[in-house]
């Protein structure tokens, strides 16, 4: 699924990768092989977009300790589970 966003993001542009699972292989394990096809991407983290967001409202913590994505847990954050990436495009 990530590779067919490809060519829709413009220099600058960023592709969110979001899913409803827990699981590495459906979201840390994708977005790293995402990166190592396409090296004109990078990771933008998380914390940058939440407090560009919302300032002065704290950040979650990520249930997995990542900086760079955002994994929401039952156990972690009383939701279903979520996992957030946003990867930018070189300009």
């Amino acid at each position: 699924m990530l590779d067919q966003g490809v060519g829709l993001v413009t220099p600058g542009g960023r592709l969110a990768y979001v899913t409803c699972s827990v699981l590495p292989s459906e979201n840390r394990y994708q977005v790293d092989a995402f990166v190592a096809r396409h090296a004109g991407f990078k990771l933008v983290p998380w914390r940058t977009l939440w407090d560009a967001a919302a300032p002065g409202t704290p950040a979650l913590a990520s249930a997995d300790g990542a900086d760079d994505t955002l994994l929401m847990t039952p156990l972690s954050h009383g939701t279903d589970g979520f996992f957030v990436a946003v990867l930018e495009r070189a300009g």
